[in-house]
């Protein structure tokens, strides 16, 4: 395989995705008996957000996170008929996506605030913060991550993220409990090996891996919404 008239035998998955991502419009794969293939290097992110709005209560429903994310989720509180006075985050069925698009998501409620931890395995952390100026949303709004067992990785680190900056709240059922980070290196015969490298923990250090976020509320109407 070649990338863009590079030869990648012998390089790591990482290598080869920097060769990818290495400028231009199009990146051209010259694959084995297949000859080469060129492609447009652009993402057609489609919205995976939906909104309603009740009686000041504005529902998010978000399936995935990707580059769209963010802004979507923005555009919605912004361009609501009436400042809502409660945000529901409806998470149920997310099995995540792109990390930095949950820690981007959590900016609209977060200022400068500790998102999640990265932690090896010699115990070396690397702390993740929000940016400072994303934040759209007043302090004192209500908020409720609603989770089940289908949501997992990047929603579990938005929904720890919200929690325990005492942002929001959680209902619903146990989240599926996916904290991991892996690494995918590529062998010499082709074939390709996958390290645990990291994981993500809440800001107050609960491990997301095989615990998933802690429920407060089975329902939201035992949380009052």
């Amino acid at each position: 395989l070649k990338v863009n008239d590079y030869d990648t035998k012998g390089k790591t998955a990482m290598e080869v995705v920097n060769l990818i991502n290495d400028g231009g419009s199009t990146v051209t794969f010259d694959v084995k008996g297949k000859g080469p293939l060129t492609v447009d290097r652009k993402f057609d992110f489609k919205s995976k957000v939906t909104t309603s709005l009740s009686s000041s209560v504005l529902t998010i429903s978000l399936k995935e996170f990707n580059g769209k994310s963010y802004s979507d989720i923005s555009s919605a509180i912004l361009s609501s008929p009436t400042v809502p006075d409660k945000i529901i985050i409806d998470l149920r069925g997310n099995g995540g996506g792109s990390f930095q698009s949950a820690i981007d998501v959590a900016s609209i409620f977060l200022s400068n605030s500790l998102a999640a931890t990265v932690k090896d395995g010699r115990g070396e952390t690397l702390p993740i913060k929000t940016p400072s100026d994303k934040k759209i949303v007043n302090d004192g709004t209500l908020v409720d991550v609603m989770v089940d067992g289908g949501t997992a990785s990047a929603s579990e680190v938005l929904t720890g993220a919200l929690r325990d900056n005492c942002v929001s709240a959680t209902s619903g059922k146990r989240s599926f409990g996916k904290g991991l980070i892996q690494g995918v290196y590529g062998l010499d015969d082709g074939e390709g090996l996958v390290i645990t490298v990291a994981e993500y923990v809440t800001p107050k250090g609960t491990r997301i891996q095989k615990n998933g976020v802690p429920i407060d509320f089975e329902s939201l109407e035992k949380e009052g919404f």
